[in-house]
């Protein structure tokens, strides 16, 4: 499902790609060296002076996303809004 849009954004060179099958220690610096070396030049880009800079973690179900936003957060000071925390949240809640 997120295919398309990381499709999209990897077209117009806005993606950060980082292998995940690796040991949580290798990805998380693989991640560092993204945020660090490349997301600024493609922030300078496409990011207004004032406006949030956003970063999104895929992966599939156990690939170890929660664990790298909680590296993210200390690191960059960066907020956490897990999609699938608040799916389960909303189902729980019985709403249509």
């Amino acid at each position: 499902m997120s295919k398309p849009v990381v499709d999209f954004y990897k077209k117009k060179g806005k993606v950060v790609e980082v292998d995940g099958a690796k040991d949580v220690d290798t990805v998380w610096s693989l991640t560092k060296i993204g945020i660090d070396k490349k997301l600024p030049k493609l922030v300078e880009k496409v990011i207004l002076p004032g406006k949030p800079k956003i970063v999104f973690v895929l992966g599939g179900p156990a690939s170890g996303k929660g664990t790298q936003c909680d590296n993210l957060k200390k690191e960059f000071g960066y907020h956490h809004i897990s999609t699938g925390d608040l799916f389960r949240d909303e189902v729980k809640s019985g709403s249509p």
